[in-house]
């Protein structure tokens, strides 16, 4: 197998092109911060990113697989080759079928190698060879080796040995690929322990084992998520994405409810998979965005798919065991749909923090979890690979809704090419026009009227960006922004710091002009500076400083 990876710096114009054999596999043009639009192609098989693969046992499916993507829409599937070694019986692996003929299903197959069974049960009778020659021989498209994944109370000694065979697993099956078209999946291994799980990445991304693999894969991830620990979950996605390239496709194992998509997304991940919508159905547990719930515990279904549409809770509670399953079942994919079909319209609107947000709050321990992952890409590594997949500029309007929308790359981009003009041509005096920007300023500023020989002295003061010299009016987001917070929760400590740098440059006399409902508390710690102030507060604070000009 030789594979081929084209990538470049990251920004929004990224164009990422990974081949197979020749043959292009992986490619998206379309970014959101760390979350991309993909296509996976083989086999003529497109699967869409971001996206989800339903686990499927064909011995215990509700429904015919067919409609997993003729129904419900879902082009790509996931089964075991544990379960299909144990449903077939036989250790004669070159007589298996072609996994696609047995599933009864032509879409895309990814194929795991059951060792999320050794971690449930134990050891199994399938070795880290057998799966291989499984695989080869049933031909899903994507193939994942047999790896050692970590469950939530394995002691770090433990561990560390686990991600120590998942190694010689690695090296021992590279040699397996010779001759196959599937696209082999790099397993991530180190569970809740992020020291090991960074000791774990340094390893594997090295080229004599990075460059066999086409897809990675974050495991361990179940009993994270059975523990509700979505802060832990957050800092195994972001200590995955720090080290692997940010252009290939990331696998979440078992990351199966639709209210943490969005944020997983977030963080870079692109597919993910799970068995939640059948194993929840079959304890009559009903999914929404906003949690999961007990059928018996429903009166109305504040949902519309067909399912719900058809059926009130009561009815489907009298259902026999078999059918209740089935529709629990069918409605619990078609909510999972929807989420990611939000998530990908989020992403091409460029509002995926505006989703994340919203779906903070749904069940518990997401916000948590959500606000860690805010601070991760506003620092370090991350932050940096975060911030060069935000545009320059939209054509849409950004709005402030909470408080941490001020922590935006576009804000943080604005703050910095102020204090890049200010370090560069540092004013002696600076006359700072406030707006309070409840409404848009887009053509409120008359440029044009403003002589030429006091423009590097005029700025505006704007909440949301603190001092901001007027040459920079027009730089997007400032234009295309409003907010609907109460003024006190600006961090007004930002603009007295920019002015403290100010007079450190030189800086010796502040005319303030501020709009008459302007706070007059959030301008007492600038009054205590040694530097001349003189506020003047009017109607019009931009007609008062056009008058102001004219008159000198």
């Amino acid at each position: 197998m030789e594979l081929n990876f084209i990538y470049f710096d990251v920004n929004i114009n990224t164009s990422l092109l990974i081949e197979l054999n020749g043959e292009l596999v992986f490619s998206c043009n379309n970014w959101d911060g760390l979350a991309k639009l993909g296509n996976f192609e083989v086999n003529n098989k497109q699967l869409i990113t971001p996206n989800l693969f339903p686990v499927v046992d064909p011995l215990q499916q509700e429904f015919e697989l067919s409609l997993m993507k003729s129904k419900f829409k879902f082009n790509q599937v996931i089964t075991s080759s544990y379960l299909m070694s144990k449903r077939q019986g036989s250790h004669d692996y070159n007589s298996y079928p072609d996994i696609h003929e047995y599933l009864n299903f032509d879409g895309v197959v990814m194929m795991d190698s059951g060792a999320f069974q050794v971690l449930m049960y134990g050891d199994i009778d399938l070795g880290v060879e057998d799966t291989l020659i499984l695989q080869k021989q049933v031909k899903p498209e994507i193939g994942v080796i047999m790896d050692h994944p970590i469950g939530y109370d394995t002691t770090y000694a433990e561990a560390s040995k686990r991600i120590d065979n998942t190694i010689i697993n690695l090296r021992k099956s590279i040699p397996h690929f010779e001759g196959s078209d599937i696209n082999w999946t790099l397993p991530i291994q180190g569970g809740k322990y992020i020291n090991l799980l960074r000791r774990y990445l340094e390893e594997v991304t090295k080229k004599d084992i990075l460059e066999h693999f086409s897809f990675f894969a974050l495991g361990s991830v179940v009993p994270v998520m059975i523990n509700q620990d979505y802060s832990t979950l957050v800092k195994m996605i972001a200590t995955a994405r720090e080290y692997l390239p940010t252009t290939y496709p990331l696998h979440l194992f078992g990351a199966g409810h639709p209210a943490m998509f969005a944020l997983a997304t977030f963080l870079g991940c692109d597919t993910f998979d799970s068995a939640a919508y059948a194993l929840m159905a079959k304890d009559n547990r009903y999914m929404s965005i906003g949690g999961t719930y007990n059928l018996h515990d429903i009166n109305e279904f504040g949902c519309i798919c067909p399912v719900c549409v058809d059926y009130t809770p009561k009815e489907l509670i009298s259902e026999d065991k078999r059918m209740k399953k089935q529709k629990l079942s069918e409605h619990n994919l078609w909510v999972s749909r929807a989420e990611l079909e939000n998530i990908r319209e989020s992403i091409r609107g460029g509002n995926l923090w505006d989703l994340v947000l919203q779906r903070s709050g749904s069940v518990p321990h997401l916000k948590r979890a959500t606000n860690l992952a805010l601070k991760y890409i506003n620092t370090g590594k991350l932050g940096e690979l975060y911030s060069a997949g935000i545009p320059q500029s939209r054509s849409s309007q950004l709005r402030i809704k909470s408080k941490y929308d001020i922590f935006r790359v576009e804000f943080q981009r604005v703050k910095e090419a102020s204090m890049s003009i200010f370090e560069r041509l540092p004013p002696k005096k600076m006359i700072a026009i406030a707006f309070l920007m409840d409404i848009s300023i887009f053509n409120k500023i008359p440029l044009h009227q403003i002589p030429t020989d006091i423009e590097e002295t005029v700025c505006l003061i704007l909440p949301p960006f603190g001092i901001v010299p007027i040459q920079l009016t027009e730089m997007y987001p400032i234009g295309q922004l409003i907010h609907e917070l109460d003024y006190d929760e600006f961090p007004m400590e930002f603009i007295l710091y920019q002015i403290q740098h100010l007079i450190k440059l030189g800086l010796e006399e502040l005319v303030l002009i501020l709009p008459d409902h302007w706070p007059k508390t959030s301008i007492n710690s600038i009054e205590n500076l040694d530097i001349k102030t003189t506020q003047i507060y009017a109607e019009k604070p931009m007609t008062e400083f056009l008058n102001l000009v004219r008159k000198n």
